[in-house]
């Protein structure tokens, strides 16, 4: 599981992501910033108060996310799920009026239930 908070932590990605995923995420955190602080450089914008972007690899336990405050996928109701360019499901979850997670899931690693999730959602 990766959390993306700042700008940085996209540049310090491993290359096991494609550039197109890269440089969505490149966009969307762009446009996270123009949204939430348009008067802050991007280089300064945070994340943290507004909820973080998570990226689940090949690896990630999909039913465990009590890194998120997660205790199963499949409890919550997603805003929007969507696939994206580079291979990666979108899913957008609303904690509360002002915190949002973002989670992208790889489309070619999810498991049953995920997909069952995604199914049920999308």
């Amino acid at each position: 599981m990766i959390k993306i908070n700042a700008l940085a932590d996209i540049f310090r990605m491993s290359d096991d992501f494609n550039i197109t995923f890269k440089k969505h995420l490149v966009e969307y955190f762009g446009e996270l910033r123009d949204n939430l602080s348009p008067e802050e450089k991007i280089d300064n914008f945070t994340l943290e108060e507004h909820g973080s972007i998570v990226i689940f690899n090949n690896v990630d336990d999909y039913d465990n996310l009590d890194e998120v405050g997660i205790s199963d996928i499949q409890d919550v109701n997603p805003e929007w799920i969507e696939l994206k360019d580079g291979g990666f499901y979108q899913a957008a979850i609303l904690c509360n009026n002002e915190y949002m997670l973002i989670l992208y899931l790889k489309e070619d690693s999810i498991t049953d239930s995920v997909r069952d999730w995604i199914d049920c959602n999308a």
